[in-house]
């Protein structure tokens, strides 16, 4: 599996597998990560929770989603695409009642012999296909998929009851909700990015409200011509809600470091990166429901999971928007049993079945809303009523909305907003400046979608903040407010008439005193005089430059290195520029209790750095080890000859990925996903066209230079960058002279 998809899945812990009724098998294992609707709505009793336990209680407790089962809305009439590694029929996957059912047995059979492939499974599960195999049979997980699909849908609709033989069930979000299941993963290789966007696409066609999503690849930018973020686009412009995990790798500072026992993945760092993003992608599209993991297991308590990645996305664009439950969470597991995982694959299928049930109430209350406004809006009610959840580790510092999105969500809360505020160049519920100078200027609207006027008082909940290090505790990041900055409203107090939009100015100022290149964000609150209806809003800038930041890290040998790479290896992964291999590979292995390869790249000398590509496949190509501080546009490979003049482009690379940590390691520039299929694609074998000759030959002997000529997604002074890497062709073979060799003792003198 690829590190990016086994991490955005995949979390170390424990594995929960209820196997019958009051037992609890614990695993050491690995874990996470159209009819009118009210034409069918039907009244259903809430559960009887005295009588046994929804084993996700905790969760649906924690985003405050009972209130709303009480007003009727338990997702009936609602579809959720669950696009991921299949799901297998369990108990718990059952409607209360058939005939609230959006897609029935007919119409289910219709649009499968109109597509000419799929199968019905039941009415919980109208529709089922693998399109990783092309198969209507082999939809349900198995031992070698994995079950993480089956988990993801019990979060959504499972819809579990008491009975005597069995006291524990699980009660998902949408309860009553249907779902697709899209099979698009075998969780061996990386999903293929066709196979999503194909299951995207016939998620629309079968009537999704709500498309869910807990794969990801990658660390790219935002783009609509990226395939994934494509067929994402497509779906929202059809209406359809599409809910995104984040991905499971911290801040992206967080990584290994010659500190054995740090944290990686987390909040601890090694480095004041940037950029912290390490959003995974389709999570990065733009339009969609990015979700970040909340510690589910805190209780009335709120708290950050430390493995949940953070934004922003390369270009500064604010990312993820919304934390859901993501740790502890238990749900529907193979043969009827349960699991308990944790991850952003779990927090996001939390937030397809909140989702689910804010457009089952949209759809009665506003019914002509539909297509792109219906998503966005929804998205922006469950934005808007989200709480910002305050730092645990720091008392009364407000968590990174880069972390946290807009907050906690309230689903109940959501659900019943009669208002929204969205950035009107982009209708997001948050806004995004990118870089800023010291003054900028933004426009925020706010929208009455109900039937009373409303008053909201303006406030900046304690900010403009910006993030510092903490070095007593391992390079903790924190927010801590940005003195020397202010945001200012052109007006104090708003009322909105219902129907009405109104357009506020708001004013960012930073003194001369603030040190620049660094994160500027916080949170817009607006009060409502009325319960229930104050509304949030999350803001992010970066003052300064960020292609100020030396992108390609330093090499080992200097004392600014972070990753400890930054040197030219042979077709062996060898270090040059310290000894031949035999004899460096035999002082590392005999000497494995004090040193490793990382520990000995700090002793290359960049001028024995050599090579002699004459074919006897020892030392005959080269290749850059490399780590990049963010995601990069573009990347070419280039050698230089000793007058300065470029004889070979090597490669040229598109959207490379940033250096993160993954379970075993530091991810170096070559894992990037756009050379999973030649990860040799920055080798060089020594070689030239000879332009009289138009022939590939080995180039004369000689001193060269491997350079990388980076560019930034983001403008700045320094959106290109050159590392340059010296090195030595060298294909003569060693004479000795005047000298005499004892066969018996294997001495040379002379």
């Amino acid at each position: 599996m690829n590190d990016l998809v086994k991490r955005l899945c995949i979390k170390k812990g424990f594995i929960g597998v209820f196997v019958s009724a009051g037992i609890l098998l614990t695993l050491g294992l690995l874990i996470g990560f159209s009819s009118p609707v009210g034409a069918g709505r039907v009244s259903i009793d809430l559960p009887a929770y005295a009588k046994g336990r929804n084993e996700n209680q905790a969760a649906i407790d924690k985003g405050n989603v009972p209130k709303l089962w009480q007003s009727g809305n338990r997702g009936q009439g609602m579809v959720v695409a669950v696009i991921d590694t299949g799901i297998q029929p369990h108990k718990d996957f059952r409607l209360t009642s058939p005939g609230t059912a959006k897609i029935s047995r007919a119409d289910a059979q219709r649009m499968i012999a109109q597509k000419g492939y799929g199968r019905y499974v039941n009415p919980k599960i109208p529709f089922a296909y693998n399109y990783t195999s092309n198969s209507n049979q082999a939809t349900e997980p198995d031992d070698v998929s994995g079950f993480h699909g089956q988990h993801v849908a019990g979060i959504i609709a499972a819809n579990g009851r008491y009975t005597k033989k069995q006291h524990e069930y699980v009660v998902g979000v949408a309860p009553e909700a249907q779902l697709l299941d899209l099979r698009v993963s075998d969780m061996i290789d990386d999903e293929n990015k066709n196979d999503v966007a194909r299951a995207i696409h016939d998620a629309v066609d079968l009537g999704a409200n709500v498309i869910s999503i807990s794969l990801g690849i990658s660390l790219p930018n935002q783009s609509f011509t990226d395939e994934e973020q494509a067929a994402v686009q497509y779906a929202i412009n059809h209406g359809v809600f599409v809910s995104l995990a984040g991905g499971n790798y911290g801040n992206s500072a967080s990584i290994f470091t010659n500190n054995p026992l740090a944290n990686t993945n987390g909040i601890n760092t090694a480095y004041q990166e940037a950029n912290s993003g390490t959003l995974a992608d389709p999570a990065v599209s733009a339009n969609s429901m990015t979700v970040a993991a909340e510690n589910s297991l805190k209780g009335s308590q709120n708290e950050m999971a430390s493995f949940s990645s953070w934004g922003p996305t390369p270009d500064y664009t604010l990312k993820p928007d919304i934390s859901a439950p993501g740790m502890g969470i238990t749900s529907t597991w193979q043969n009827n049993t349960y699991a308990m995982l944790e991850g952003t694959s779990m927090a996001t299928p939390f937030v397809s079945g909140a989702a689910a049930l804010v457009i089952q109430k949209l759809k009665q209350s506003q019914p002509d809303l539909s297509g792109s406004q219906l998503v966005s809006q929804t998205k922006n009610m469950l934005m808007n009523s989200a709480t910002p959840m305050k730092d645990v580790n720091y008392h009364g510092n407000i968590v990174s909305p880069r972390r946290q999105g807009a907050g906690q969500i309230n689903v109940t809360a959501a659900a019943n907003l009669k208002a929204t505020v969205q950035d009107p160049a982009t209708g997001i519920g948050s806004v995004s400046l990118g870089q800023i100078s010291s003054s900028r200027s933004f426009k925020v609207e706010l929208s009455n979608h109900g039937s009373v006027p409303i008053n909201y008082a303006v406030d900046n909940d304690g900010g403009p903040m910006t993030q510092i290090r903490d070095q007593k505790k391992d390079g903790q990041v924190h927010d801590i407010s940005l003195t020397g900055a202010s945001l200012t409203s052109d007006q104090s107090n708003i009322v909105i008439d219902p129907g009405q939009r109104k357009t506020l100015t708001l004013s960012l100022s930073i003194s001369p005193t603030v040190k620049p290149n660094q994160v500027v964000e916080g949170y817009l609150h607006f009060k409502a005089d009325q319960p229930g209806q104050s509304l949030s809003m999350p803001y992010l800038a970066y003052y300064g430059d960020t292609t100020k930041e030396q992108v390609i890290d330093s090499p080992a040998f200097m004392p600014n290195s972070v990753f400890h790479g930054g040197y030219l290896m042979d077709e062996n992964n060898t270090p040059l520029g310290i000894s031949d291999r035999v004899s460096l590979s035999a002082y590392v292995n005999n000497h494995d209790n004090k040193t490793n390869w990382r520990k000995v790249a700090s002793y290359i000398h960049p001028a024995r750095v050599a090579f002699s590509p004459n074919g006897d496949h020892h030392q005959d190509s080269v290749t850059p080890f490399v780590f990049a501080k963010q995601s990069l546009a573009n990347v070419k490979a280039q050698i230089v000859n000793d007058q300065g003049n470029v004889i070979r482009v090597i490669d040229q690379e598109t959207d490379t990925d940033k250096s993160i940590a993954n379970d075993s390691g530091n991810l170096d520039l070559s894992t990037s996903f756009s050379m999973r299929q030649n990860p040799k694609a920055l080798q060089w074998d020594g070689r030239y066209i000879d332009q009289s000759t138009g022939k590939s030959i080995v180039v004369p002997n000689g001193r060269y230079h491997y350079q990388l000529v980076t560019t930034n997604y983001n403008d700045g002074a320094d959106q290109q960058q050159l590392a340059s890497y010296p090195v030595e062709v060298d294909t003569r073979a060693p004479q000795a002279t005047a000298v005499t060799y004892n066969r018996k003792t294997g001495r040379l003198t002379g």
